[in-house]
């Protein structure tokens, strides 16, 4: 929030707006989420490029929910394990987290936040040679800092995040047909697995039945903006001209920024009206 003595003072010697905008947050939060396979992380990394590129910043960080959910164990229990049985283990960890506060993976995702913005308090610090001031309440970031979060499993994630966050925060839904993450999994991740248990996985990771498990589907459904991710980003070693995923995170940055004028497409148009009609109701 802008202070209004400042506003007041500063309305008589210049443009109001530019004090504003002084004081518009340099922060973005994004969150990745979507079903098991579906390549959530393929997405978390080519929107860090993107974003690295678009705003023009070295400010990027991507922090991966399940290394959060890991530091948080006592004990180190997925050495030695298949990738499946990692997995599984890493539910469970996320399961017992959410026990006795359903947003607590959320908690412990946004006191990483917390830890890049001091790694990068300090790093502004050391590139104006230490004067302290860079970090005086009133002083802003001279470049945005984005944090990338991949991936969210809770509804109650969301809820917090998009609380404390607010117009910084954007969701992004990873789509993926079911038999295309099915393959991706048995040649990927649980290719010394059977189908049976891959099913198994598929299934807890898109309604778990405890109020505190896994409920990717319902998380998914909060998106802010959608991107089909089913194309597989390379053939032959090289990326996919079917894979529209840059395409789709380009036009979500030029939304966010704000610099270009985009849009809206026919189906975005069509869930305008559809929202509205719901309203209605």
């Amino acid at each position: 929030s802008v202070p209004v003595e400042k506003v007041m003072t500063f309305k008589c010697s210049g443009n109001t707006r530019e004090l504003v905008n002084a004081y518009a947050s340099k922060e973005l939060i994004f969150a990745v989420v979507g079903p098991v396979g579906s390549g959530t992380s393929s997405v978390a990394e080519k929107l860090e490029q993107l974003a690295a590129s678009a705003l023009r910043t070295q400010r990027v960080v991507r922090i991966k929910a399940s290394g959060v959910i890991e530091r948080a164990l006592d004990s180190d229990p997925l050495i030695d394990k298949s990738r499946l049985e990692r997995a599984r283990l890493l539910q469970n960890a996320g399961d017992d987290l959410r026990k006795t506060d359903e947003s607590a993976v959320g908690a412990l995702l946004m006191a990483e936040i917390k830890a890049h913005r001091a790694d990068f308090d300090e790093a502004d610090k050391a590139s104006d040679g230490g004067d302290v001031s860079v970090l005086h309440a009133d002083k802003r970031p001279e470049t945005h800092r984005v944090y990338i979060i991949d991936s969210l499993k809770h509804p109650a994630e969301v809820e917090l995040l998009r609380t404390v966050y607010r117009e910084a925060f954007c969701l992004v839904g990873v789509v993926c047909e079911e038999e295309v993450r099915e393959e991706r999994l048995s040649r990927g991740k649980c290719n010394d697995s059977s189908l049976v248990d891959i099913h198994q996985l598929m299934k807890r990771d898109e309604e778990a039945d405890e109020d505190w498990g896994q409920k990717v589907s319902k998380t998914f459904h909060q998106s802010d903006f959608f991107v089909d991710n089913t194309p597989d980003r390379m053939i032959e070693g090289k990326e996919n001209p079917a894979w529209v995923v840059p395409d789709m995170l380009g036009r979500l940055l030029d939304v966010l920024i704000g610099e270009k004028i985009v849009r809206p497409l026919a189906s975005e148009t069509g869930m305008f009206h559809a929202a509205g009609a719901q309203l209605r109701s």
